[in-house]
């Protein structure tokens, strides 16, 4: 089995993904496989602040959840599934080359962004030294916890 993503709590609380509903944990000892309520088929997985796990399925559905317990919150609303799930600010940030989505009150919602200049730079998602980079086919852009810059737009190197 080769799995498609992978994030952890910390080094005795991963969690990793693959294919069809399979989801397995790591506590420090073995890894062992998770009750996951669909057959999706499965591609991005967070383990967030918020102390719940999300994991990005086929169409834009999206579950959240820990170890055996699992809720759909979202079901097939995109034909691209979310490439990146992370968390940051305070918040969950989904993107695909559709958008970027955050998750409030168990909703997903469009991100408020301040230009369709960022908006075009969907695609993958990194966090570090809390920062958020954002980056697609269109350009870059990151996010500093309260506000977007550019970093290129793939018009500059036309």
């Amino acid at each position: 089995m080769a799995f498609s993503d992978i994030d952890g709590f910390s080094k005795n609380d991963i969690y990793a993904i693959a294919g069809k509903g399979r989801v397995w944990h790591f506590d420090g000892a073995k890894w062992s496989p998770i009750a996951f309520p669909s057959n999706m088929f499965i591609y991005s997985v967070c383990c967030a602040g918020d102390g719940y796990v999300y994991v990005g399925a086929q169409s834009g559905s999206l579950f959240r959840g820990r170890g055996n317990e699992w809720t759909l919150l979202v079901r097939e609303m995109l034909t691209l599934p979310f490439q990146d799930i992370v968390w940051h600010a305070g918040k969950v940030w989904l993107t695909s080359d559709y958008g970027l989505w955050n998750v409030i009150d168990g909703q997903l919602v469009e991100a408020d962004l301040p230009s369709s200049d960022i908006k075009v730079c969907a695609g993958n998602l990194s966090v570090g030294d809390g920062v958020m980079l954002m980056a697609g086919t269109n350009g870059g852009a990151v996010h500093d916890g309260t506000a977007w810059q550019l970093i290129f737009h793939r018009m500059q190197f036309a």
